[in-house]
This record gives C-alpha cells, structure tokens and sequence, in this order.
C-alpha cells in the first residue's frame, strides 16, 4: 500500500495519489510500521506539494520516524529518504542554495553508508537542480553517472528518468544530437511503463530541442531577408584600420577623435 501513491503520481494522478497516500498514512500507523509510515508521509507529501498544497508538516513528521527507525529497514524504504523529498521541494519553491544543500548532504550520507545503487534519486534531483542553476556541466556529470548506475543495477524502468536528465544538460551544452538521443529513448521507455510523469519531461527537452532550431532558423530567414541590397555595380569600400588612417590623414587631436568615435 505504501508505494501505491508513487504509481498514482507518476501516471499523472495526484488527487488519487493523495488520497492513497493519506489511507496508507492510517494503515502504517494501525500497524505500528514505522518504515511503511515514512515512506507514507514522503508520497503524500509530494503529491500534495505538486496540488499546490503545504506539505511541511508531513515532511517533518517523516523526518522524526525517520531517526527513530531501528533495526534492518526493508529495503523497498531505502528509497524513501526525507533529505530527497525536501531537497526537491526546496528546488521546485526556488531554494536552489538550500535544496543543493540537503540534495549534497544526502548524497554524502548514501555513499558513506555503501548504499550506491540507490544514488539514482539524489543524483537525478541534483542533475536538475544544477540544470536549473545553469550548472550545466555539473549537472551532465551528475547525469551520468546516474545513467551509469542503471545500467549496472539493471534500474530499466528509472533510466528514462537518467536519459531526460541528461539530455536536459546536453540540450544547454549544445550536444544536439546526443540530447535528442537520449530524450527520444527516454520517451519510448517512459511510455511503455506508463510514467506519465517522464513522458512529459523528456518531451519537453524535444520540444526544447525543435523550438531551437526552429527559432534559429527564422533568426537565420529574418536576417537574410532585413539585409539591404547593394545597389548594382556598388562595391564596398576597403576598411583601413584606425592606425593606418591616424598615420595618412589625421592632422590633429580632433581628427584622430572623430575617427576613433566613427570606428
């Protein structure tokens, strides 16, 4: 029950994933679960923060569980971290600072307990935040390395999330191709598995992609077309450096001025 709302969200439900999230909430706290009832109030919380609802207090209330957790959590909860869930409100409300911040600590966390296959969310929230920033080679180092653990932790149904980040970041860096690549497989396996979500993200660095090169295009016809044409038999006059023209003609300081405001 506790990962139903994430479904939900991701197929582009969040009144439904609210709602699930909530009815988890009462489960997990019938059952005296105290991983499942984290893992509850991080889901919730996210799909209510993207209704434009205040998820605070459940994402301190998840935060004290959090610590309180003893014992070998099961290991579908070591994706529900409360430093991933704040980071990325932080991120999506603006803090950049802040959501690097915790998004960084978290990150470090993770590796210092040897939990490197699920690096994948952090490193995908930080890859967007750099992007955001206009970061963009932190933020494609971050992408690949996101990309790489899918791979190797055989992660097939996040690594549409992997190919949107880093197309994103190549799409600024001006890797055209490579980013359509990605973005174009990104959206082929975001579709087959129903994420909604993804399928609009990777969309998006396509659609990004086509205005570009639309919008140059037209810069590139309004030019052509703007430009005066000579008249017949004209022929441009040959430029001759200020220097040049100080040591031919100019006879006095206020020559010399006029030439160098002209030029």
């Amino acid at each position: 029950m506790p990962t139903w709302p994430h479904v939900e969200i991701l197929g582009g439900h969040l009144r439904s994933g609210s709602e699930h999230g909530r009815r988890a909430i009462e489960l997990a706290e019938r059952a005296e679960a105290p991983a499942a009832l984290m893992e509850a109030l991080l889901s919730t919380a996210e799909a209510e923060f993207m209704l434009g609802l205040d998820a605070a207090a459940l994402l301190s209330r998840a935060a004290s569980i959090e610590g309180r957790i003893v014992g070998r959590p099961p290991f579908w909860s070591l994706l529900a971290s409360v430093g991933n869930a704040l980071g990325a409100q932080l991120m999506w409300s603006g803090d950049l600072v802040g959501g690097r911040r915790t998004l960084e600590r978290t990150y470090r966390d993770l590796v210092d307990r040897g939990h490197y296959t699920i690096l994948w969310e952090t490193l995908h929230l930080l890859s967007e935040l750099e992007s955001r920033a206009g970061a963009f080679g932190p933020a494609l180092i971050y992408a690949e390395e996101l990309v790489e653990i899918t791979v190797e932790a055989g992660y097939n149904q996040v690594r549409d999330l992997g190919l949107w980040a880093r197309a994103l970041a190549e799409t600024h860096l001006g890797s055209v191709e490579p980013a359509r690549r990605d973005a174009t497989e990104g959206l082929a396996l975001a579709e087959q598995h129903g994420d909604l979500f993804h399928v609009i993200t990777n969309r998006s660095v396509l659609g990004f992609l086509e205005l570009s090169r639309e919008s140059s295009k037209r810069r590139a016809d309004t030019w052509s077309r703007s430009r005066p044409a000579r008249p017949q038999g004209h022929r441009r006059a040959r430029r001759v450096p200020v220097r040049a023209r100080l040591r031919r003609g100019a006879t006095s300081a206020s020559d010399a001025s006029n030439l160098r405001r002209r030029c």
